[in-house]
């Protein structure tokens, strides 16, 4: 997560000019549950976007921290301050604006809290989420022997899954994928994502073998997302699907770092083999495509 709000910042000062001093845990950076830092993430982007929007700040301070049993994030601005009057409706929970109550929500969702702290020397935003306990890898006894180690359960023959990440920001086409994979014994989808920086959280936390991606993404596009995918160093597999075709999109998308290439019109039919295509090492470019983009 750590590269990924790295990455984010760095684009952010880019496009805006604003400085943003970003303070991260010392060392590597603490894995959390995918919902948890989906949810920081989008936290993240709404407090910089405030900033950039209506602070007036020419700075602020992104500050990421592990205290105890919680994950604390704060950004602070230096610009003019929130009105007395919004301040208080957003101290008592009331909705000052599409952002402020997106934000408490996430929160609430997780056990976490959101408060907001502004005066005329600029606004810091404060939200805690409690750190889920990790989930047990097997089960054990007092002793720590697993149930097929004292011979009271017989071990269970592991079945080995390749693990599929579907991106695409049309509910209906991430559900169409879904029932798609749904019956495929040697498949599963192992999450979703809406845009393009939700991808780049959920490839570095799920670990998925392949990702489904389209090109036409909100906030940021499915081949920037498949640039910044590959200098992260994330080696997962990637699939195009989307409606969009023009002059040397393969060659663009090869060079990319992506190894296949699926038209939605032609899901139905060749999304399945393509996957398995790409998971056995072999690229998957339709010839159509090649044909088209030469006439």
């Amino acid at each position: 997560m750590g590269a990924v709000i790295s990455w984010f910042v760095d684009g952010l000062m880019k496009r805006t000019g604003i400085r943003v001093e970003l303070e991260l845990p010392d060392g590597e950076f603490p894995r959390f549950s995918w919902l948890q830092e989906t949810t920081l993430f989008r936290i993240v982007q709404e407090s910089l976007g405030n900033v950039v929007r209506h602070s007036g700040s020419e700075t602020a301070t992104l500050r990421i921290s592990v205290e105890d049993s919680h994950i604390r994030m704060e950004v602070q601005d230096y610009g003019k301050g929130m009105a007395p009057q919004q301040l208080a409706a957003a101290r008592e929970g009331l909705a000052i604006g599409v952002g402020i109550g997106g934000m408490r929500e996430r929160l609430k969702q997780l056990g976490g809290n959101l408060d907001i702290e502004s005066d005329a020397g600029g606004t810091r935003v404060i939200a805690t989420v409690p750190i889920e306990e990790p989930e047990s890898l097997s089960a054990s006894d007092e002793t720590g022997q697993t149930a097929a180690e004292t011979g009271s359960a017989p071990p269970r023959r592991a079945v080995t899954k390749k693990r599929v990440l579907i991106v695409d920001d049309h509910e209906i086409t991430r559900h169409g994928i879904r029932k798609l994979l749904e019956n495929e014994s040697d498949l599963e989808v192992s999450g979703e994502a809406a845009d393009g920086f939700e991808a780049m959280v959920k490839a570095e936390e799920l670990k998925p073998d392949v990702m489904v991606l389209d090109l036409a993404l909100p906030r940021q596009g499915g081949l920037a997302t498949l640039h910044k995918i590959r200098k992260m160093g994330n080696p997962v597999k990637v699939i195009a699907f989307t409606t969009h075709s023009f002059p040397n999109l393969e060659e663009i998308l090869q060079m990319g770092g992506c190894q296949g290439y699926v038209e939605k019109s032609r899901g139905s039919k060749d999304l399945v083999r393509a996957i398995r295509e790409v998971l056995a090492g072999k690229p998957f470019y339709r010839p159509a495509l090649s044909k088209a983009n030469s006439a």
